[in-house]
């Protein structure tokens, strides 16, 4: 029987697979709409989705024209990741072949979430880094947006040491609200910082 973590990771699996692929309107979209549907018992799991965003149509125009369904994949095999992360869920599949990429993240090619505690800690501080001056770089967010991230990432190592898996979470999904409007790159660093530091800290992997 296929364990819960399993089954998140074989939806994973295809988004890797459809995105590995050459774009295509109607296959992607159809991905976005089953993932949506399957795990609609994950809070927030269309929010920031480009897909359910109110439009108005013109004449001779579509939601193919202008909808960014692969962004969308990007930002629902974060959303799933995360979710497992946050869940500290562990893949449990009896085989090699039925087992996708655990959440794994290696900051620095030399450093990786296994390293000494304080390999851990230069390789998340190096991240949070990178990942501020990409949201820093990022137009689609706002000033204010920039400054809440800011401000929520610079707490994450702290909350990870001091308050907990639980303290860990919540600022966690308060991070993800705020990359919502991000960019699909943003948003996958975002969400592959907070797995090195659950990595480092609760031993996530």
């Amino acid at each position: 029987m296929m364990e819960y973590a399993d089954y998140i990771a074989s939806w994973i699996r295809k988004i890797d697979e459809r995105l590995s692929g050459p774009a295509d309107h109607g296959e992607d979209e159809t991905l976005v709409e089953s993932v949506v549907s399957v795990f609609s018992d994950i809070d927030g799991i269309k929010s920031g989705l480009d897909t359910y965003r109110g439009r108005v149509y013109f004449g001779g125009m579509s939601s193919d024209d202008y909808t960014d369904y692969r962004g969308d994949l990007e930002k629902l095999k974060g959303k799933l990741e995360w979710h497992m992360v946050r869940e500290g869920m562990q893949r449990t599949a009896s085989s090699p072949s039925e087992a996708a990429p655990s959440v794994r993240v290696e900051v620095n090619p030399t450093v990786s979430a296994s390293s000494s505690s304080n390999a851990d800690a230069a390789a998340t501080s190096n991240s949070a880094t990178n990942v501020l001056g990409s949201i820093e770089a990022d137009a689609k967010l706002s000033e204010d947006e920039k400054k809440m991230l800011e401000a929520l990432l610079a707490k994450v190592e702290d909350e990870a040491k001091q308050g907990g898996s639980g303290a860990f979470a919540r600022i966690g999904a308060r991070v993800l609200e705020g990359i919502e409007n991000a960019t699909p790159g943003v948003v996958a660093k975002t969400i592959g910082y907070l797995a090195s530091v659950a990595a480092a800290h609760f031993g996530l992997v």
